[in-house]
């Protein structure tokens, strides 16, 4: 190890003498080919100077492994370990600073602007409060996939979409007159939002005066209508229910989720099952979904004054209208394993709901028996001019996908799907607004809350087959869905006549004047609080929750089932076709805080209006007629056709068994899947 040593030591001289070599080497270079000058008169070597240099560490030998030892003090995982001293040094300096600049807050008293003054009279410092909050929300979706499927050679008639999409405008018209406020176009001017809540006002005080409308048929058509100052409870397809529908209890069985997590394997599976021999055709289990939820809380109060007028409005319209009558031609119905579809089944689920916010008393004098304490100070907030919350959310969604399929057997499993859709819009809001202790409203309140669902489904299906025993034929099975609920937070026996005191306590905001009037700072509403929060808004208050859901699908199918002659009929195959089993689903809930408290004071009037409408129509109107397509979609289709024959894509050698039904497949599907 010595002998180490002193090599490591002789290396680390020879590399310092190499590396003084180099720079004489370089400064050599530098100075070739400079102008020669005088040289200077040298300058006698002084004496090297003596530093003073005194050390109490020990002078040990040079070693060349020296291993760094940090010390106390580093970073860890971005964990900061402290420096004792410079850390406590810092913060003890940052404490005393700032109790010099800000004097420290013994009582919440301190925060407000004290009423009791002497010598001049203070006045009374004002902030600005919280303003206007306005949000639109349109939400549209516009899908076409109406397919068109030919597994024969021959050309065979498609049905004519025209018939189809004038049945679901006249459909989407008949619904719309029966929701009177489907009308209603967004806006945030006060101006229209006055005129919205005076109509709705007039609307549910006709209804009030003539008892409302009940109507139900037996087929499930119905319109009720009702209108009270509150309602409460469920509402299901226009009569009263003790439980809330479940939706997936009714939902299609197609689009049911599977209940579990599908089993996986880990070694290999392979069937020696020979290939089935069936016909399976899904041209619906379309799912069309609205959801949009609103939680308001835009000022968060337990007390409001108004002095002017109260109006309350929650309105709830739901409609529904299909047309599901089909046409089953070919099929043996004498056979026992021919089930029959099931009924399309329409919901409209509404609920009203008055609940009371459960404030905490912890804290308020009193509880103990001791004298109750009141505020002695507070802090004021304006708003000049009219304060908005206003939510408009809409949501559109509109589906085509009526195919026409000419098929047939092939010999092996067949699986065609032509449907399927899902499309789906969502929209949730939360606004979390300011706190005050007390809230007053110079003018008047509306207080709106606003539910439009509209559901418009066509599935009148054509099937026809060639005389097929067994076979399994869906036409209908389907689901439209309207639920809609409002939720008011602040009970409807809170309002009071106004006190006398709260035109001195408006007074004094105007004059801005400091001191608190006498009523105010013995109010037993606030007793219990040290200091009040108050927000001031000299015009109006609109607190406006609007949601608008419409869904219309048209789901117009026409299936023809040819026999095959290379399989000389094929009748043992077993053929299952779903033209139904769509879900047309709108979900929306407003949750409204109108009060966190038990008062709101009115000096003007106070109105109420509970507006329920629920409707549903059912169209008989048969399936479209089977006309001929036009020439022009002819020629598109012997054109596709011909295209289709001078296709040479068939690289390799392919063994289908006994599947023939390579040699006539044709598909034309020129509109697929189009997605504005």
């Amino acid at each position: 190890m010595h002998a180490e040593k002193l090599s490591e030591i002789i290396a680390h001289f020879i590399g310092m003498f190499e590396t003084h070599t180099d720079a004489i080497e370089l400064r050599q270079h530098a100075l070739d080919g400079q102008i020669v000058q005088d040289a200077n008169s040298e300058t006698p070597d002084q004496p090297l100077p003596q530093d003073q240099f005194s050390s109490d560490l020990t002078l040990i030998d040079f070693s060349p492994n020296v291993k760094y030892v940090s010390n106390a003090y580093e970073y860890d995982h971005l964990q900061a370990r402290l420096y004792d001293e410079t850390f406590h040094a810092t913060l003890k300096n940052l404490t005393a600073l700032a109790q010099e600049e800000l004097a420290p807050i013994r009582d919440p008293a301190d925060l407000y602007i004290a009423t009791t003054t002497f010598g001049a009279e203070q006045k009374l410092h004002v902030d600005h409060g919280q303003g206007s909050e306005i949000a639109h929300v349109m939400q549209v979706n516009v899908v076409r996939d109406d397919d068109i499927l030919d597994m024969t050679n021959g050309h065979h008639a498609v049905q004519d979409l025209s018939y189809i999409l004038d049945q679901l405008a006249e459909m989407n018209a008949r619904a719309d007159a029966m929701s009177p406020f489907s009308s209603i176009e967004r806006t945030d001017s006060p101006d229209a939002l006055t005129k919205i809540g005076d109509d709705m006002h007039d609307f549910a005080q006709t209804v009030e005066q003539n008892g409302g409308t009940s109507i139900h048929e037996p087929d499930g058509s119905g319109y009720v209508i009702q209108a009270a100052q509150v309602l409460d409870g469920i509402h299901v397809n226009g009569a009263d229910a003790n439980d809330l529908p479940d939706l997936n209890d009714y939902m299609p069985q197609p689009l049911l989720t599977p209940s579990g997590e599908p089993t996986g394997s880990d070694t290999p599976v392979h069937s020696d099952n020979p290939s089935g021999n069936s016909l399976t055709i899904e041209t619906g289990g379309n799912e069309v979904v609205n959801i949009a939820t609103v939680v308001d809380t835009g000022i968060i109060a337990p007390v409001m004054a108004v002095m002017g007028d109260y109006h309350s409005v929650d309105a709830i319209s739901q409609i529904y209208t299909y047309a599901d009558h089909d046409k089953v031609e070919g099929l043996l119905d004498n056979d026992a394993s021919s089930p029959a579809s099931a009924q399309t089944i329409g919901k409209n689920i509404a609920v009203f709901e008055h609940s009371q916010f459960a404030n905490d008393p912890t804290g308020h004098a009193g509880g103990d028996g001791s004298d109750p304490v009141f505020p002695t100070a507070w802090h004021v907030s304006v708003v000049d001019g009219d304060v908005s919350f206003v939510h408009w959310t809409e949501q559109y969604n509109f589906l085509s996908d009526n195919d026409s399929l000419t098929v047939t057997t092939s010999g092996v499993d067949t699986t065609v799907l032509t449907g399927n859709n899902g499309v789906a819009d969502l929209a949730s809001y939360l606004g979390i607004g300011m706190q005050y202790d007390l809230v007053i409203i110079g003018g008047h309140v509306l207080d709106m809350n606003s539910i439009t669902q509209i559901s418009v489904l066509y599935d009148s299906d054509t099937v026809k087959l060639d005389g097929t025993r067994g076979a399994e034929v869906q036409t209908g099975g389907n689901l439209l869905w309207n639920q809609a609920a409002i939720q008011n937070i602040g009970g409807t026996d809170r309002f009071e006549a106004m006190p006398d005191y709260m035109n001195d306590v408006v007074k004094n905001i105007q004059d801005r004047d400091a001191s608190m009037p006498e009523g105010l700072a013995h109010d037993p509403t606030f007793a219990g609080y040290a200091g009040l929060n108050v927000l001031y808004i000299t015009g109006n208050f609109y607190d406006v929750n609007v949601i608008k859901q419409v869904n219309v699908v048209g789901d117009g199918d026409s299936v023809t089932k040819i026999a095959n002659e290379t399989l000389h009929d094929n009748h043992d195959a077993t053929v299952k076709i779903d033209t139904g089993s769509n879900a047309v689903v709108n979900i929306a809930s407003i949750i409204d805080y109108d009060s966190f408290g038990h008062t709101t004071y009115v000096a003007g009037h106070t109105y109420s209006d509970a507006i329920l409408i629920q409707g549903g129509l059912v169209d008989h109107d048969g399936p479209a007629p089977n006309q001929p397509v036009s020439q022009l979609a002819n020629e598109a289709i012997a054109f596709l056709d011909d295209n289709n024959d001078q296709q040479t894509g068939q690289d390799g050698t392919t063994d289908f068994g006994h599947d023939l039904s390579w040699h006539n497949g044709s598909v034309g599907d020129p509109m697929h899947s189009v997605l504005t």
